[in-house]
């Protein structure tokens, strides 16, 4: 099976014609072994898994780590997906929003150990003694971002964390543009009260 490498998929693409098949004739393929059909896949649907990636971690190069790790999970559990609960660009959508988070998720635990390591090593600077209470400030507001309900908190995620519109964290989430929209003022609401709750904002 393909390592997942980007380059090598987009070559292996141009070789093969499946332009006439369905999504699920391809993944049919792929579950049967068939290394184009990745290929296949990734001509089709790579760019938004990019896109997707990109706005939620907000880093070319982390997106591009994202995006490789989608395909090669497709590649190596192509059955997980079903054809009867989304389309396969919805899928790999989801899929890719969740990787990203995950590495948000690894980002922030980094940043509570090197807070935690300034806390224990003595204070050489003003603007160490800055990092270090940005850097807990932004722990627990995101501690704050992850309590809230789920459906808010992916919204707000994508649209605050990622810098996505809310077009575009609609077409993400397939869901209607006034639905985020509600989504993210209730969240926000949610947000403020927390951060008030817990010291990272004042009511005033």
């Amino acid at each position: 099976m393909l390592a997942g490498d980007g380059k090598v998929l987009v070559k292996m693409a141009s070789q093969v014609d499946m332009g006439s098949s369905t999504d699920a004739e391809v993944m049919a393929r792929l579950v049967g072994g068939d290394d184009q059909a990745l290929a296949e896949v990734y001509r089709r649907h790579g760019a938004r898994v990019f896109s997707v990636a990109k706005a939620a971690v907000r880093d070319r190069a982390a997106a591009e780590d994202v995006t490789q790790d989608v395909f090669v999970q497709l590649a190596r559990q192509p059955h997980k997906f079903d054809g009867g609960r989304g389309s396969l660009g919805a899928y790999l959508a989801v899929v890719a929003h969740g990787r990203a988070l995950d590495r948000l998720r690894a980002e922030q635990a980094r940043a509570r150990r090197e807070e935690h390591q300034a806390r224990l090593a003595p204070s050489t600077s003003e603007s160490a003694d800055e990092k270090a209470v940005a850097s807990s400030m932004g722990a627990r507001l995101w501690a704050a971002v992850g309590a809230l309900p789920g459906p808010e908190a992916e919204a707000l995620r994508l649209a605050y964390f990622g810098g996505s519109t809310y077009r575009e964290v609609a077409a993400i989430l397939d869901v209607a543009e006034g639905t985020i929209k509600s989504r993210i003022r209730s969240g926000l609401k949610r947000l403020r009260s927390a951060c008030i709750e817990q010291g990272v904002l004042t009511s005033t």
